[in-house]
């Protein structure tokens, strides 16, 4: 079942959620598709910034949209998909916020 949100005020950072509780643990395959990045020029290059609180792996990248340089943040572990874009921040303050996100929703469910 998967969820969607969207956060944020005018002048700060705003940020949107989608993320999905996993039916099974995913295979080394189900983790690389997750991970594989598109080939168009404005997407983000995602790189390894460790991993959730639960573990799995935790990627973030930098694009930019129309002039809007948007974060990516990716993870995934053997209980959930998670997937956050910020505005107005950095891919290290992404992190960090999706690690909170990670935890709360996986602990609340």
């Amino acid at each position: 079942q998967a969820q969607a949100a969207y956060y944020g005020r005018p002048g700060a950072s705003a940020f949107m959620v989608v993320a999905g509780k996993l039916a099974r643990k995913p295979t080394s395959g189900d983790v690389k598709t997750y991970f594989s990045q598109g080939t168009a020029a404005g997407d983000p290059v995602l790189v390894t910034l460790g991993s959730g609180p639960f573990g799995g792996t935790l990627k973030c990248g930098v694009s930019t949209d129309s002039g809007v340089s948007l974060t990516e943040c990716a993870s995934l572990d053997d209980a959930a998909a998670v997937l956050v874009i910020g505005a107005n921040t950095t891919p290290t303050q992404l992190a960090t916020m999706t690690r909170q996100i990670i935890g709360q929703i996986e602990t609340k469910g």
